[in-house]
């Protein structure tokens, strides 16, 4: 399936949602390979970008003090291609939640991912956008992040899912996701946290 890409810009005034929750990671912290241009998605075959360094372990007094909410310590630290505001996503993102074995059992909940740049998914309620409410998913789960990267010259936007090193892990259409790492979501995939039936559409509309 291929992207339409799309040039992008920045404001010179932009409001980030929930900017709280993610801080910019430091130089010397702890890099992790980066996966883009799926399909289809290979845990073995995909491409390491090594330009790309999130990174999700607190790193200095300054990020330890920015990145918690409540008093909890958050695990995700944006990367500095994430996209600053939401004005710049010109399609409709979304989340179809199947909390059933099978699609056809219940109505979906739908979730608009414009909401915000990114969105953090897990049980915790306190500082999880998105909650699930099931033991085998961890407190911190995994992330959605908008991100803003070159491709053929170009700057586009993208939607990538990251797996916080969950106790159960995070797979993607039944393929289990590498933990730490950044994989591009495209159009119709399916999520799934941990050990539970629920499934997670990711859709793209105009």
């Amino acid at each position: 399936m291929s992207s339409n890409h799309r040039s992008v810009y920045r404001p010179k005034s932009s409001h980030k949602p929930q900017s709280s929750y993610f801080t910019k990671p430091s130089t010397n912290s702890t890099t992790y390979k980066d996966f883009r241009d799926r399909p289809p998605f290979q845990s073995n075959n995909s491409k390491p970008i090594p330009k790309i360094k999130p990174n999700f372990k607190p790193s200095g007094l300054l990020a330890k003090e920015s990145n918690n909410i409540n008093g909890i310590q958050l695990k995700y630290v944006a990367p500095d291609d994430a996209l600053e505001s939401v004005n710049e996503l010109k399609k409709n993102y979304y989340l179809y939640i199947y909390t059933s074995q099978s699609r056809s059992d219940s109505e979906p909940i739908k979730v608009h991912l414009n909401t915000s740049t990114s969105h953090l998914i897990g049980r915790d309620a306190k500082v999880c956008d998105i909650t699930i409410s099931e033991e085998s998913v961890s407190k911190q789960h995994a992330v959605i992040q908008f991100r803003q990267v070159q491709l053929n010259n170009n700057s586009v936007i993208k939607a990538y899912v990251m797996d916080l090193d969950s106790s159960n892990g995070t797979e993607l259409n039944k393929d289990e996701l590498p933990q730490g790492r950044f994989v591009e979501l495209i159009n119709g995939d399916v999520l799934r946290f941990g050990e539970g039936h629920g499934e997670f559409v990711f859709m793209v509309a105009e």
